[in-house]
Protein backbone atom coordinates (compact mmCIF):
# COMPACT_ATOMS: atom_id res chain seq x y z
CA UNK A 1 0.00 0.00 0.00
CA UNK A 2 2.88 2.21 0.04
CA UNK A 3 3.68 2.31 -3.43
CA UNK A 4 -0.39 3.42 -3.89
CA UNK A 5 0.27 6.44 -1.32
CA UNK A 6 3.57 7.90 -3.17
CA UNK A 7 1.50 7.24 -6.53
CA UNK A 8 -0.65 9.62 -4.87
CA UNK A 9 1.26 11.74 -3.88
CA UNK A 10 3.26 12.12 -6.89
CA UNK A 11 -0.07 13.34 -8.64
CA UNK A 12 -1.07 15.31 -5.54
CA UNK A 13 -3.87 13.17 -4.73
CA UNK A 14 -6.15 14.02 -7.40
CA UNK A 15 -6.37 10.25 -8.60
CA UNK A 16 -8.04 9.82 -5.26
CA UNK A 17 -10.09 12.56 -6.17
CA UNK A 18 -10.94 11.31 -9.42
CA UNK A 19 -11.53 7.64 -7.72
CA UNK A 20 -14.00 9.56 -5.33
CA UNK A 21 -16.02 11.11 -7.89
CA UNK A 22 -16.26 7.90 -9.56
CA UNK A 23 -17.80 6.01 -6.82
CA UNK A 24 -20.05 8.67 -5.76
CA UNK A 25 -20.84 8.41 -9.79
CA UNK A 26 -21.16 4.98 -9.62
CA UNK A 27 -23.60 4.97 -6.52
CA UNK A 28 -25.73 7.46 -7.78
CA UNK A 29 -26.10 6.19 -11.23
CA UNK A 30 -26.87 2.64 -10.27
CA UNK A 31 -29.63 4.44 -8.09
CA UNK A 32 -31.64 6.60 -10.09
CA UNK A 33 -30.50 4.26 -13.44
CA UNK A 34 -34.40 4.86 -14.43
CA UNK A 35 -34.83 8.21 -13.75
CA UNK A 36 -34.18 9.32 -17.02
CA UNK A 37 -35.16 8.25 -21.03
CA UNK A 38 -31.63 9.60 -22.38
CA UNK A 39 -29.84 8.12 -19.36
CA UNK A 40 -30.67 4.42 -19.91
CA UNK A 41 -27.78 2.18 -20.05
CA UNK A 42 -25.32 5.01 -19.30
CA UNK A 43 -24.89 4.06 -15.84
CA UNK A 44 -22.18 1.19 -17.38
CA UNK A 45 -19.75 3.98 -18.48
CA UNK A 46 -19.43 4.95 -14.99
CA UNK A 47 -18.75 1.43 -13.53
CA UNK A 48 -16.47 1.07 -16.26
CA UNK A 49 -14.67 3.63 -15.41
CA UNK A 50 -14.19 2.76 -11.90
CA UNK A 51 -12.83 -0.66 -13.03
CA UNK A 52 -10.32 0.96 -14.95
CA UNK A 53 -9.11 2.84 -12.03
CA UNK A 54 -9.16 -0.28 -9.74
CA UNK A 55 -6.83 -1.95 -12.68
CA UNK A 56 -4.14 0.66 -12.54
CA UNK A 57 -4.24 0.78 -8.78
CA UNK A 58 -3.47 -2.93 -8.52
CA UNK A 59 -0.36 -2.59 -11.10
CA UNK A 60 0.90 0.41 -8.86
CA UNK A 61 0.82 -2.25 -5.59
CA UNK A 62 2.24 -5.41 -7.69
CA UNK A 63 4.29 -3.19 -9.81
CA UNK A 64 2.88 -5.20 -13.08
CA UNK A 65 1.65 -2.53 -15.64
CA UNK A 66 1.37 -4.77 -18.64
CA UNK A 67 -2.38 -4.98 -19.55
CA UNK A 68 -2.26 -1.38 -18.37
CA UNK A 69 -1.80 0.43 -22.14
CA UNK A 70 -4.16 -2.73 -23.64
CA UNK A 71 -7.20 -1.71 -20.82
CA UNK A 72 -6.76 2.02 -21.63
CA UNK A 73 -6.98 1.40 -24.94
CA UNK A 74 -10.59 -0.73 -24.72
CA UNK A 75 -11.49 2.08 -22.39
CA UNK A 76 -11.38 4.71 -24.51
CA UNK A 77 -13.70 2.71 -27.30
CA UNK A 78 -16.06 1.81 -24.84
CA UNK A 79 -16.00 5.66 -23.74
CA UNK A 80 -16.56 6.66 -26.92
CA UNK A 81 -19.39 4.16 -27.59
CA UNK A 82 -21.07 5.33 -24.57
CA UNK A 83 -21.09 9.24 -25.02
CA UNK A 84 -22.29 8.54 -28.50
CA UNK A 85 -24.70 6.38 -27.71
CA UNK A 86 -26.00 8.79 -25.25
CA UNK A 87 -25.30 11.95 -28.28
CA UNK A 88 -27.76 9.91 -30.13
CA UNK A 89 -30.48 9.88 -27.63
CA UNK A 90 -30.17 13.41 -27.25
CA UNK A 91 -29.90 15.26 -30.50
CA UNK A 92 -33.06 15.08 -32.51
CA UNK A 93 -32.05 17.40 -35.91
CA UNK A 94 -31.95 15.37 -38.30
CA UNK A 95 -28.61 16.42 -40.49
CA UNK A 96 -27.01 16.35 -37.21
CA UNK A 97 -27.85 12.78 -36.16
CA UNK A 98 -26.59 11.74 -39.57
CA UNK A 99 -23.83 13.36 -38.74
CA UNK A 100 -23.11 11.74 -35.27
CA UNK A 101 -23.81 8.83 -37.12
CA UNK A 102 -21.09 8.85 -39.31
CA UNK A 103 -18.31 9.92 -37.13
CA UNK A 104 -19.10 6.81 -35.10
CA UNK A 105 -18.89 4.56 -37.77
CA UNK A 106 -15.52 6.89 -38.84
CA UNK A 107 -14.24 6.43 -35.97
CA UNK A 108 -14.56 2.68 -34.95
CA UNK A 109 -13.17 1.99 -37.98
CA UNK A 110 -10.39 4.19 -37.28
CA UNK A 111 -9.64 2.40 -33.71
CA UNK A 112 -9.98 -0.97 -35.45
CA UNK A 113 -7.57 0.14 -37.95
CA UNK A 114 -4.91 1.13 -35.72
CA UNK A 115 -5.23 -1.71 -33.23
CA UNK A 116 -4.01 -3.58 -35.90
CA UNK A 117 -1.69 -1.47 -38.09
CA UNK A 118 -0.10 1.09 -35.40
CA UNK A 119 -0.56 -1.55 -32.21
CA UNK A 120 -2.81 1.43 -31.01
CA UNK A 121 -3.59 -1.47 -27.71
CA UNK A 122 -0.35 -0.63 -26.52
CA UNK A 123 0.28 3.09 -27.75
CA UNK A 124 -3.54 4.04 -26.63
CA UNK A 125 -2.69 7.64 -26.93
CA UNK A 126 -2.69 7.39 -30.12
CA UNK A 127 -6.55 6.86 -30.34
CA UNK A 128 -7.32 9.80 -27.78
CA UNK A 129 -6.65 12.47 -29.90
CA UNK A 130 -9.37 11.51 -32.71
CA UNK A 131 -12.01 10.63 -29.79
CA UNK A 132 -11.22 14.12 -28.12
CA UNK A 133 -12.19 15.66 -31.99
CA UNK A 134 -14.89 13.74 -32.17
CA UNK A 135 -16.39 13.77 -28.87
CA UNK A 136 -16.21 17.40 -28.97
CA UNK A 137 -17.70 17.89 -32.10
CA UNK A 138 -20.82 15.81 -30.87
CA UNK A 139 -20.59 18.17 -27.61
CA UNK A 140 -20.65 21.38 -29.81
CA UNK A 141 -23.51 20.00 -32.31
CA UNK A 142 -25.67 19.31 -29.34
CA UNK A 143 -24.99 23.04 -27.94
CA UNK A 144 -26.04 24.59 -31.34
CA UNK A 145 -29.21 22.32 -31.12
CA UNK A 146 -30.17 24.09 -28.29
CA UNK A 147 -30.06 27.18 -30.17
CA UNK A 148 -31.68 26.25 -32.91
CA UNK A 149 -34.83 24.09 -31.26
CA UNK A 150 -37.57 26.74 -29.04
CA UNK A 151 -37.72 25.23 -25.60
CA UNK A 152 -38.81 27.16 -21.57
CA UNK A 153 -37.61 24.87 -19.83
CA UNK A 154 -34.88 25.19 -17.87
CA UNK A 155 -31.14 23.88 -18.68
CA UNK A 156 -29.84 23.24 -15.88
CA UNK A 157 -32.77 20.71 -15.06
CA UNK A 158 -31.66 18.66 -18.41
CA UNK A 159 -29.33 15.64 -17.62
CA UNK A 160 -27.92 16.36 -21.27
CA UNK A 161 -26.80 19.55 -20.83
CA UNK A 162 -24.74 18.68 -17.53
CA UNK A 163 -23.07 15.45 -19.24
CA UNK A 164 -22.03 17.27 -22.27
CA UNK A 165 -20.64 20.26 -20.24
CA UNK A 166 -18.52 17.85 -18.70
CA UNK A 167 -17.85 16.54 -22.11
CA UNK A 168 -16.80 19.82 -23.57
CA UNK A 169 -14.66 20.40 -20.41
CA UNK A 170 -12.69 17.25 -19.90
CA UNK A 171 -11.58 16.32 -23.64
CA UNK A 172 -10.69 19.97 -24.34
CA UNK A 173 -8.57 20.59 -21.32
CA UNK A 174 -6.82 16.92 -21.98
CA UNK A 175 -6.10 16.88 -25.09
CA UNK A 176 -2.70 19.34 -24.77
CA UNK A 177 -1.55 16.52 -22.15
CA UNK A 178 -1.68 13.76 -24.90
CA UNK A 179 -0.54 15.40 -27.46
CA UNK A 180 2.66 15.77 -25.18
CA UNK A 181 2.68 11.84 -24.55
CA UNK A 182 2.11 11.27 -28.09
CA UNK A 183 5.29 13.46 -29.35
CA UNK A 184 7.06 13.29 -25.78
CA UNK A 185 6.83 9.85 -24.34
CA UNK A 186 10.13 10.02 -22.47
CA UNK A 187 9.37 13.56 -21.05
CA UNK A 188 5.67 12.10 -19.53
CA UNK A 189 7.50 9.28 -18.44
CA UNK A 190 9.73 11.25 -16.02
CA UNK A 191 7.25 14.10 -14.95
CA UNK A 192 3.87 11.64 -13.87
CA UNK A 193 2.48 14.45 -12.04
CA UNK A 194 1.62 16.13 -15.42
CA UNK A 195 -1.41 13.05 -15.19
CA UNK A 196 -2.76 15.18 -12.37
CA UNK A 197 -4.23 17.26 -15.20
CA UNK A 198 -6.46 14.01 -16.47
CA UNK A 199 -7.43 12.88 -12.65
CA UNK A 200 -8.70 16.35 -12.22
CA UNK A 201 -10.64 17.10 -14.84
CA UNK A 202 -11.71 13.48 -14.84
CA UNK A 203 -13.01 14.17 -11.38
CA UNK A 204 -14.83 16.90 -12.46
CA UNK A 205 -16.68 15.38 -15.77
CA UNK A 206 -17.79 12.62 -13.18
CA UNK A 207 -19.22 15.00 -10.33
CA UNK A 208 -21.11 16.80 -13.70
CA UNK A 209 -22.48 13.01 -14.39
CA UNK A 210 -23.41 12.86 -10.85
CA UNK A 211 -24.91 16.13 -11.31
CA UNK A 212 -26.93 15.08 -14.36
CA UNK A 213 -28.76 12.40 -12.30
CA UNK A 214 -29.97 14.06 -9.48
CA UNK A 215 -31.67 16.80 -11.72
CA UNK A 216 -35.51 17.19 -11.31
CA UNK A 217 -37.51 15.22 -13.40
CA UNK A 218 -40.22 17.53 -15.06
CA UNK A 219 -42.54 16.22 -17.96
CA UNK A 220 -41.84 16.89 -21.36
CA UNK A 221 -41.53 14.58 -24.74
CA UNK A 222 -39.30 11.68 -25.24
CA UNK A 223 -35.95 12.51 -27.14
CA UNK A 224 -36.70 10.74 -30.36
CA UNK A 225 -34.45 7.10 -30.30
CA UNK A 226 -35.17 6.31 -34.15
Amino acid sequence: MEELLEFFRQCYFTMLFMFLAQCLTVAVSIRHRKKFNELKHFHYYPIAGLIQTILCFFSVVYDDIKIIPQSISMFIVIEFCALYLFALRTIVLKVERTLIKILFTAFMIYAVTMWIYADALLNYYELYLMQSIFLIIASVVYFFQLFRLVSHENLATQPSFWINIGVFFFFSSTIPLYLLESSSRFFINHNWYLYSINYTAYGVFYLLICKAYLCKTITRLSYSLS
